[in-house]
């Protein structure tokens, strides 16, 4: 069981914090500094506040709140949940630097991305997987919900709507939860902005009553899809977005493509239409992810012209390769103008991207030649005017 600082996760809301390890001989010099144990009245130095007996910046880095919850709660919840996990990371001996070095950058974006590099792939393979195992088992103990760009709800409200994905090979759908308004972090409508306008989310729905949705023209919906081998160990959480499992090597065939999480922009009680960019000024995406087991690739894409811009099957995209970008950071955007075709062979047709006529966004992380342990979540989607 770990007895040091833990992180579980590279954006700062899915964060681990742990008591620091400080000695009895320092442990003055450990009192009331961000990451250290509280003064024995309970306070912290200026700008820190004291949680679970623990100094902790609730500013972060870009201004948003890494949100507070009960980390002995968590701790507990992961160490349990995931006995497992946690002890083959702690038996592997880079895997604990990879979770140390996520503390110690706090929400520093950049920083996060830098922790798994020259790591072995044994070590992010363990790490991701004690990562995906806390995020779906504890995401309630240890997932707090963002300030400004929307967060996970609590709320009740109508179910989300079920929807299907696509890829080249196709492959299965899951979706599920119900989504509410309260703890959005939205409170009713507000206007779009010049700039990146990032969608309230509600664990997986960004409903068009809260934030700048509905001024956007999106009734959103998350979910997630995997080519038919890797369905078999796909887990989705709807209320962290987060995917994770064991991804198939990849084929000769193409069948074996990966796995991704879907985003319907415009998803009326399981009926898709086709959501149209122009009309809301949006000019290109935005995106906050963690990822484990990638590179990531993002792509927009068009619905499929037969269906009129309605459409209520599976899979309403056109069968051709997207655009957008086959190597996405975890914080990352693009503009439509920028925007790559993705690869499918040279027997693949291909069309003119539509900015009026798309229907989904994929997160998509692709097969590799063996097979690989991964874990997928989407923070937050941006619309860029």
């Amino acid at each position: 069981m770990f007895k040091r600082s833990l992180v579980l996760g590279s954006l700062p809301w899915l964060v681990f914090l742990s008591t620091p390890s400080c000695s009895s001989s320092d442990k003055k010099a450990c009192e009331g500094a961000e990451k250290c144990a509280c003064y024995p009245n309970g306070s912290c130095d200026v700008g820190l506040a004291c949680r679970s007996d623990v100094c902790v910046n609730l500013n972060g880095a870009g201004g948003a709140s890494s949100g507070t919850f009960d980390t002995k709660a968590c701790l507990a919840c992961a160490e349990g949940a995931c006995s497992s996990e946690a002890s083959a990371c702690k038996a592997s001996s880079g895997c604990e630097a990879i979770t140390s070095c996520l503390l110690s950058c706090s929400t520093d974006a950049v920083c996060l991305s830098e922790c798994a590099k020259g790591a072995t792939t044994d070590n992010v393979t363990k790490s991701g997987t004690y990562q995906a195992c806390a995020a779906i088992n504890c995401s309630k103990d240890c997932i707090p919900a963002l300030s400004g760009i929307g967060g996970f709800g609590n709320g009740s409200g109508g179910a989300s709507s079920s929807a299907g994905g696509t890829s080249k090979a196709g492959g299965s759908s899951t979706s599920g939860g119900n989504s509410g308004i309260a703890g959005s972090g939205g409170g009713g409508q507000t206007n779009p902005i010049s700039g990146v306008n990032w969608l309230t989310a509600v664990e997986d729905a960004a409903p068009s009553t809260v934030g700048v949705n509905g001024k956007l023209g999106v009734e959103g919906v998350f979910y997630a899809y995997a080519d038919p081998c890797t369905t078999a160990s796909m887990q989705w959480d709807p209320m962290s977005r987060c995917v994770s499992g064991t991804m198939c090597a990849s084929d000769s065939t193409g069948a074996n493509w990966g796995v991704a999480i879907g985003f319907d922009f415009n998803n009326v009680e399981s009926v898709k239409h086709a959501w149209n960019a122009g009309t809301a000024g949006v000019t290109g995406i935005a995106w906050q992810a963690n990822v484990t087991g990638g590179p990531m690739q993002v792509w927009v894409q068009n619905m499929d012209p037969s269906f009129k811009g309605t459409c209520s099957s599976m899979n309403c995209n056109i069968n051709a390769p997207p655009d957008g970008t086959s190597s996405a950071s975890p914080n990352g955007q693009f503009s439509f103008a920028s925007m790559v075709k993705d690869v499918w062979g040279p027997d693949a047709d291909s069309y003119v991207f539509d900015p009026a006529n798309i229907s989904a966004l994929q997160f998509k992380l692709p097969a590799k030649p063996l097979e690989t342990s991964y874990m997928l979540c989407v923070g937050a989607i941006g619309l860029v005017r």
